[in-house]
């Protein structure tokens, strides 16, 4: 649950009908993953004996050692749910990090004022938390250690809840991953409320993550943009089928958020197309309508899995009768999680019909964003930044544009965490949005 901000707790438990009355043990983990936030007896079979522990840190590794001892010079027999202490991490982002122990002695207590040593085989242990590991085969309430088709089937059945607060009865904070402070698997996210794209993406990166896996390397982005477009449509009984195609700056697509406008009768669904059909990784393809707009979301599953990389068709639109039809926006984002370039050609409603200006995404962001919007004409746009005292922090956009769909991106590097504005200026239309910078 990534709303849920408590320490993680690691119990120091002994083997059942073990005999010991003293115990030295010194824990060590990686600092860059855990942040060391106590050691709690409470409970535990020294709590109220004397019990003491001193932290270390060397380098890129911390450390706690625990002197233990009974003060009546007898021992324990431990059974089962006995434990030494718990050891309180804060996680510091997402991923595999062991804790390992560094050194164990333990004694035990003769009943004539001596004590002798006991045989320990020290077992160590890690941290799995991976972003989409949600449940097991048989258990929701916990994650396993792997993101798979057990975790990928519980998101798609969430997909959706909470957007525009609407829809909660499948919301669950663990499924709202995204997005992170990093754009990557191993940021810490920012719960939105929302199981949505954003969610979606993540999710894909982490879809197969073990102790065995790193995050990919990434690949450059391509300098122009990925052009979609919409195919020649095919009727089929009462059924019209419209392809949709991509072309030109294609490398390592990972996932897409598109819109559909147009007049149409009953949306019928959406399958894959010849690129998404070559892949044995899952590939989830979400979608719904909201009046005269079909959104549909598709990411490809797998931390080690290519994205796309090749021109063709993408997907097929089904509807019930005749439908016209264009497209409406393009999210792109690649293995990395980072946007890009996009453009529209063809398709019967490829140019917008009205002024807009949409939400801009990831928000809360660090330290980029995307701002997004439309233009139905031939205008002279400024697009502005503003603080939430009003001033003016930046122009991203000052110049005439034809119509058509742009995506600008606003660094805020320079900016310090808080509320922002931003504005649109085209002709009569004047619109104003919030967003969320977050460092």
């Amino acid at each position: 649950d990534w709303g849920f901000t408590a320490p993680i707790s690691v119990n120091i438990v002994p083997q059942d009908n073990s005999v010991f009355g003293a115990a030295n043990i010194t824990l060590e983990w990686d600092n860059t993953k855990y942040d060391f936030a106590g050691i709690d007896k409470t409970g535990g079979l020294f709590d109220g004996g004397n019990f003491t522990f001193y932290t270390n840190q060397l380098g890129s590794t911390s450390s706690v050692t625990i002197n233990a001892s009974r003060l009546d010079n007898t021992n324990f027999t431990t059974a089962p749910g006995n434990f030494i202490a718990k050891l309180n991490l804060s996680l510091k982002h997402p991923g595999y990090a062991p804790i390992s122990f560094g050194a164990v002695d333990f004694r035990a207590f003769d009943g004539n004022g001596g004590q002798y040593g006991v045989y320990v085989t020290p077992h160590n242990t890690a941290v799995k938390a991976y972003l989409g590991d949600v449940a097991t085969p048989t258990l929701e309430t916990t994650g396993d250690g792997l993101v798979n088709f057990t975790d990928l089937t519980l998101l798609a059945g969430a997909y959706w809840s909470g957007v525009g607060n609407v829809d909660m009865a499948n919301y669950k904070v663990k499924y709202d991953v995204g997005p992170t402070s990093t754009n990557t698997v191993y940021g810490l996210p920012t719960v939105d409320g929302k199981i949505n794209f954003e969610d979606l993406v993540i999710f894909s990166m982490s879809y197969g993550l073990s102790a065995n896996h790193t995050y990919p390397k990434t690949i450059a982005a391509p300098k122009e943009p990925v052009i979609l477009a919409l195919g020649e449509a095919q009727i089929s009984g009462n059924e019209t089928l419209v392809p949709v195609t991509i072309k030109g700056g294609i490398a390592d697509i990972r996932g897409m958020q598109l819109t559909f406008n147009g007049k149409f009768g009953k949306f019928l669904g959406v399958s894959n197309g010849s690129l998404l059909s070559g892949y044995t990784t899952p590939v989830m393809l979400l979608s719904k309508t909201a009046g005269n707009t079909v959104n549909v979301d598709f990411a490809i599953m797998g931390s080690d899995v290519k994205g796309l990389n090749s021109e063709g068709e993408l997907m097929v639109l089904r509807f019930e009768g005749k439908s016209e039809i264009g497209i409406g926006s393009a999210e792109i984002r690649n293995s990395s999680n980072m946007h890009m370039q996009s453009g529209i050609a063809g398709g019967s409603n490829s140019v917008p019909t009205t002024f807009g200006l949409n939400q801009n995404y990831p928000n809360p962001f660090n330290p980029s964003t995307i701002i997004s919007y439309q233009l139905p004409k031939q205008s002279h746009v400024e697009v502005s930044i503003y603080n939430s005292l009003g001033q003016k922090v930046a122009t991203l956009v000052n110049d005439v544009k034809e119509a058509g769909y742009y995506n600008v991106n606003f660094n805020a590097s320079n900016l310090s965490s808080g509320v922002y504005f931003y504005q649109i200026k085209a002709g009569d239309f004047n619109v104003t949005k919030k967003m969320m910078l977050m460092k």
